[in-house]
């Protein structure tokens, strides 16, 4: 179906969720708004909440597609655009929250941004892992 309006609203009521509307031409996108938009500070996070937003991160399809593309090389956005079909705005939220995360990280060359995967978030996915390596071993 052809749109002729997309709506991206975020919401703090929608929770880990996200939910769509088609109506007549209009896609609307309710996504979860995170707590560095809605006024909660920065360094208030403890470090379980911090490993919850990685795996929340990480619990999207088009999120980890995007990652896919980031493991192969360093690209900039409109690149990343034009190999997954998403509107430019979509892959836009979804790298910046990926980066809110720690996911991905990017640098400035000329007017562009380009995203690569960081390396240091492999040691936060290993402190999950060992949650369960640590009660089997118990056993």
């Amino acid at each position: 179906e052809t749109y002729t309006r997309h709506i991206f609203a975020p919401s703090v009521d929608v929770g880990p969720y996200i939910s769509c509307t088609d109506l007549l031409g209009l896609h609307g996108l309710y996504y979860a708004c995170e707590p560095r938009f809605v006024g909660e500070p920065e360094g208030s996070r403890d470090e379980t909440r911090r490993l919850a937003q990685i795996y929340k991160a990480l619990a999207d399809e088009h999120r980890l597609r995007i990652l896919g593309l980031l493991r192969e090389r360093d690209m900039y956005a409109q690149e990343i655009v034009d190999r997954t079909g998403l509107h430019q705005s979509v892959v836009s939220r979804h790298l910046t929250f990926m980066h809110a995360t720690g996911l991905v990280r990017f640098r400035r060359q000329n007017n562009m941004k380009f995203y690569s995967l960081n390396p240091a978030i492999s040691d936060d996915l290993k402190k999950t892992l060992d949650l369960f390596s640590q009660q089997a071993d118990a056993r």
